[in-house]
């Protein structure tokens, strides 16, 4: 009898462990041309990550929305690649208002470099920096260590799959989501000078994390959360389908435009403008309060990064010339 339990007790859990847990790979995982992405980021207070382990519900589903980032990928044949980063997979201009270059793979997604436009800084890594490995299935590991030219460390990274199951957002329910716990090592000059903590929650068949978290120390609230969806938010969630908000409550509209951008500034603020392309190139620079039509029926079709300062808030965002 003994024998017989622990058989049927043997064959329910193969059975459970089978199908239940997802394997993160390149096909299931990478992003391809085309994949855009709304990145909505949250009020973190009273947000913990949640537990480890196999078949685990995360209750995200009271996140309240403050800001919304797009993020559009793009492959080599599209205008604004610089020749720096020919060798990428893929590219993107994203949040705020930086450019990222990947390489991807049925091995990994990996960073290749990044232009920051607003500081006039470019780096390109001679050996890829991994952002997810692949095949990636409960309780795998992964390092991976990133150099300059003269081979002094850069990042050493640690990932560790330490936990799915079911992920409940704002958006909806969704099964078969890995988490993934990424542990950063940056070093300045050799010296080691942040370790940063990011936890991301996978589904097979999104090309994005569906929640991105950065842990408090000490069992503390999140210092940061955000989720993904493939559609804007609706104005019945607080931020304008068609606008893009900042900290400083600047909106933008329409987005995508074509003839006219809308920049409202909140009543009694002066905020300074500034657009620029996708390669950095400034297009626009003023000063405006209260509302303001730009005319941008001339510039050429593609993603322009339009940089606030506002009553000491600084931010950027995206918008799409059609």
């Amino acid at each position: 009898m003994q024998k017989n339990l622990f058989s049927i007790t043997v064959i329910i859990l193969s059975v459970f462990s089978a199908a239940a847990q997802p394997v993160l790979t390149g096909a299931n995982s990478n992003p391809v041309q085309g994949d855009k992405f709304y990145r909505v980021r949250c009020d973190p207070s009273g947000i913990y990550e949640g537990t480890t382990g196999p078949g685990v519900t995360w209750d995200f589903s009271m996140l309240t929305p403050m800001a919304i980032d797009s993020i559009l990928y793009k492959d080599t044949t599209v205008a604004g690649r610089p020749d720096t980063f020919r060798d990428c997979s893929i590219w993107t201009g994203e949040g705020m208002g930086d450019f990222y270059y990947y390489v991807t793979d049925a091995n990994h997604f990996a960073l290749l470099g990044f232009i920051y436009p607003r500081a006039g800084g470019m780096l390109k890594y001679a050996d890829p920096q991994d952002e997810l490995y692949y095949p990636a299935s409960y309780n795998s590991s992964h390092g991976d260590s990133v150099y300059d030219a003269n081979r002094i460390t850069v990042y050493a990274d640690t990932f560790t799959y330490d936990a799915w199951g079911t992920l409940i957002l704002p958006t909806g329910t969704f099964t078969n989501v890995a988490r993934v716990r990424k542990k950063a090592h940056h070093y300045l000059s050799g010296a080691l000078f942040n370790s940063p903590e990011v936890l991301y929650w996978y589904m097979p068949g999104y090309h994005d994390p569906l929640l991105t978290v950065m842990p408090g120390t000490g069992g503390a609230f999140v210092n940061s959360v955000a989720y993904s969806r493939t559609t804007r938010l609706s104005a019945s969630v607080g931020i304008p389908g068609n606008k893009v908000l900042d900290p400083a409550g600047i909106e933008l509209f329409p987005n995508p435009a074509t003839g006219v951008l809308n920049i409202n500034v909140p009543d009694g603020q002066i905020a300074e403008i500034v657009i620029s392309n996708s390669v950095g190139t400034q297009m626009s620079a003023f000063t405006t309060s209260g509302a303001h039509m730009l005319d941008i029926s001339s510039w050429p079709t593609g993603c322009y990064f339009v940089r606030t300062t506002c009553g000491g808030s600084v931010c950027t965002k995206q918008f799409v010339k059609m």
